[in-house]
């Protein structure tokens, strides 16, 4: 079981625990303001934007090519940016923190 804790764009922090499944998965199961998961997971919208903390980005795999370029098009994407829908929930990643992009529209 992992523990992921969302801030919001309001900063508001709402932790979920799960087993399984995308990080994007979870927020979508759980209403998660900012999250909106268009593509439904497959890494081409990114409505899924979150950035990372600090302490955890580094735990994660690399971006792959498909993420990297959904992540350009966004104003506000940095090293720590991330497609929750490529992030895969396991024990190992308990106690990770996203932040929430807003959506450029």
């Amino acid at each position: 079981m992992a523990r992921i804790t969302f801030i919001t764009a309001d900063k508001q922090r709402i932790t979920l625990e799960e087993q399984a499944g995308s990080v994007m998965e979870l927020a979508v199961d759980h209403d998660i303001p900012g999250i909106e998961a268009r593509c439904s997971g497959v890494c081409s919208c990114g409505t899924c934007h979150v950035q990372v903390s600090e302490e955890w980005i580094h735990q994660l795999p690399e971006r792959e090519a498909d993420e990297e370029g959904v992540l350009e098009m966004f104003e506000d994407s940095a090293p720590r940016s991330r497609l929750s829908c490529q992030i895969q929930i396991s024990e190992e990643l308990d106690g990770l923190v996203v932040e929430v992009c807003p959506l450029d529209e």
